[in-house]
This record gives structure tokens, C-alpha cells and sequence, in this order.
């Protein structure tokens, strides 16, 4: 099994200046990862509304040249436009089902680098579940540069649903910050270790456990361990 990848950067006009200095940088930053582990990518940056995403760029699928994804990282300028992210998930998706033409398997994985959520009334609970349906069960692994709480909260919850990670970071270059995204890649985004969802178990008002366990779990399953944690000793 091999991986498939696409990359989505935020090109409304909340991300100009640092931040979006900050995207390109991680981008820069991963990219000899990148290149080394997925076997197909696509990057784009998105903006506009949800029924129309500018799509300022794109590095095709199905290459391993490093020139063109850093060619696409140097041709980025300045945004503009509202947040689409359900219509960026959307728009993804048909990236992915084009290559299912191709390629009968692969691990579909999205990283989605913003500083906001949706600003275009989308839904991207029904994308993902769309997808889903699709037969594109894809990880999507958020990258959020100077969240609000609020906003941490929703890109949390997405990249939660689906199996994938949500990283907050700031606008400045951190080497602590960059170690930490780096590890991540490594680890999550470019790993094909079985997908985990995170589940919380309340125990009682003032208590609560949380565990992940494999995505591919019945529900059955997953209520099983739940009743076997309830009655181990505290």
C-alpha cells in the first residue's frame, strides 16, 4: 500500500503577511519528507467561496520531481479571498477519485494548512462523509497557524473525524515548533501505521477517560473495550 497525498494552503486574504511567509516555510521545511515518503502529490492553495475554488496553482499527481513542488512554493503570492475549507475538501476528493482511475490502491492523506476555518458557509462534516461514501477515506492532518480557541476547537474536531492530526503553530519560526511539525510528518502524516480515532469515556461528572483505538473497529468492538474500561479499578 502506498500513499497519496495533497497538500492545501490557505490562500484568503487573513493569511498575508507572517503567516503566510510561515506556510511556505513549513512547506520548505517538510518538503525533503515529502518527496521521500508519498509516492504520489498534489498541492494547491484555495480561496474564493464554497461552490468555486480559486485554485491558484497545482502540482499534478503522480510525480517525485522536487523542483516543481518547490517551483510551487516559490510561485505563491499574496492572498486573497474568503476560506472555502469544505469546498477545498470537496475539491481535493476529486483529485483523489481521478487517481483511484489510475491507481487501484493507496492510503489517501490530506494536510490542510490554515489560520481560520470555513468563512463560506460549507458544511465539511457532510465533505468528509461524502468522501467516505466515495470510497476516499482520507486522513486529513491540520496545520493551524494562529488559531483562536474557537477555531483550535473546530480544526480539532475535523482532523479527529477523520483519523488524521491537528498541530497549532504560531506565525514566528520556532525550531521547537518545526521539530515538532517535522515529527508529526514522520510519524502520522507520512506513516502507514492503521489510522486511530480518539474516543472519550464519561465516567461520571467530574471524570472522564480518553483512548484511541484502531478506526476499522466495529462499533461493537469499541463498545466492548468501553464496558471492559468501566469496570477495571480506578
Amino acid at each position: 500500500m502506498e500513499i497519496a497525498l495533497e497538500i492545501l494552503v490557505d490562500h484568503s486574504g487573513g493569511m498575508a503577511g507572517k503567516k503566510f511567509d510561515r506556510a511556505k516555510q513549513i512547506l520548505t521545511d517538510v518538503a525533503p519528507d515529502l518527496l521521500g515518503c508519498a509516492t504520489w502529490i498534489g498541492a494547491k492553495t484555495f480561496s474564493g467561496n464554497s461552490n468555486m475554488i480559486n485554485s491558484v496553482y497545482e502540482y499534478k499527481l503522480n510525480t517525485k520531481d522536487s523542483d516543481k513542488l518547490y517551483d510551487f512554493i516559490s510561485k505563491i503570492k499574496d492572498p486573497s479571498g474568503g476560506t472555502p475549507i469544505a469546498g477545498a475538501i470537496r475539491d481535493v476528493v476529486k483529485s483523489f477519485r481521478f487517481l483511484r482511475q489510475q491507481v487501484e490502491e493507496f492510503v489517501p492523506k490530506v494536510v490542510l494548512i490554515t489560520d481560520g476555518w470555513d468563512t463560506s458557509g460549507g458544511d465539511w462534516k457532510a465533505e468528509i462523509e461524502q468522501a467516505k461514501l466515495d470510497g476516499i477515506d482520507c486522513e486529513i492532518h491540520i496545520v493551524g497557524i494562529e488559531l483562536d480557541e474557537a477555531t483550535k476547537k473546530l480544526a480539532q474536531e475535523a482532523a479527529l473525524q477523520t483519523g488524521g492530526t491537528f498541530t497549532a503553530v504560531s506565525s514566528v519560526l520556532s525550531g521547537s515548533e518545526t521539530e515538532k511539525l517535522i515529527d508529526t510528518f514522520r510519524n502520522s502524516v507520512l506513516s502507514l501505521k492503521p489510522k486511530l480515532l480518539i474516543h472519550t469515556l464519561n465516567l461520571r461528572a467530574d471524570l472522564k477517560i480518553e483512548f484511541s483505538l484502531p478506526v476499522d473497529l466495529t462499533a461493537e468492538e469499541a463498545d466492548k473495550i468501553a464496558k471492559f474500561i468501566k469496570i477495571l479499578p480506578l
